[in-house]
C-alpha cells in the first residue's frame, strides 16, 4: 500500500520493504528498533534520551537530522494510517501489528512534507470473521517481563466485527544505583488497542 493502494510489490515504482506478520513473529521484531538489521538503508539509534529514538533512512535523519522533540522527523511514521509526530514510538511495543512497510527516498507527494527521508507505514491487524484469541508472554535474564493478548471476533454475526489488543512490558533497567540500592533507566508500558469493522 505504498501507494495508498493494494498492489503487487513489482508494480510500485519505490524502493519498499514490506514484512508480513510471520517475518516479523520469526524475527522477533518487537519494536521499529529491531528492523535496523532486515532493512536495508534503516538506521535507528539507541534512545538518546527520554525514551525517544531517531529513525533515518539512506543516512537522513537520525540525531544529526531530527532527535528534536519539537520538530518534525525527517522519516514519517504512520499508524494504520495515521501520523505519528513525536520520536517515541520508535521505541515503542509493536501490538498486534499486520505488517510494516518501510518506504526509502523521499515520499512529500503521498506522505507530505515530514517523509522527506522516507515513510515508515505500519498497519494493525483487522478483525477477523471467525473468533480467535492468543496470548504470549515473555521473561529475559535482563529482569525484562512482557505479556500480551488479542481476541478477535464477531459481535453481530457478520455485520460488526470486533479485535481487541493488550500489551504490558517492565523492565527493572540495567544500572544500580548505589547510593539507594535502586535500579536506574527501567521501564513500564501498557497499550490497548480494539478495532471495529
Amino acid at each position: 500500500t505504498a501507494q495508498r493502494r493494494q498492489e503487487n510489490l513489482q508494480a510500485v515504482p519505490i524502493a519498499v520493504s514490506a514484512m508480513n506478520t510471520e517475518f516479523l513473529k520469526e524475527h522477533e521484531v518487537r519494536s521499529l528498533q529491531d528492523l535496523s538489521g532486515a532493512v536495508p538503508g534503516l538506521v535507528t539509534t539507541n534512545s538518546v534520551g527520554g525514551g525517544l529514538a531517531p529513525l533515518s533512512i539512506r543516512g537522513v535523519g537520525g540525531v544529526n537530522g531530527g532527535a528534536n522533540t519539537f520538530n518534525d522527523e525527517p522519516v514519517a511514521v504512520y499508524l494504520d494510517g495515521v501520523y505519528i509526530g513525536r520520536l517515541s514510538f520508535s521505541t515503542s511495543d509493536l501490538l498486534d501489528v499486520e505488517s510494516i512497510q518501510v518506504l526509502r527516498g523521499p515520499q512529500g507527494t503521498l506522505f507530505g512534507r515530514n517523509a522527506t527521508a522516507g515513510a515508515v507505514l505500519v498497519t494493525s491487524a483487522a478483525p477477523t470473521k471467525n473468533a480467535e484469541a492468543m496470548v504470549q508472554g515473555s521473561v529475559t535474564d535482563l529482569h525484562e517481563h512482557k505479556i500480551s493478548a488479542m481476541a478477535s471476533g464477531p459481535l453481530i454475526s457478520d455485520m460488526l466485527l470486533a479485535r481487541v489488543a493488550f500489551g504490558y512490558s517492565k523492565g527493572k533497567g540495567y544500572t544500580r544505583n548505589t547510593a539507594t540500592g535502586g535500579r536506574l533507566n527501567g521501564s513500564e508500558a501498557t497499550s490497548v488497542r480494539g478495532r471495529l469493522r
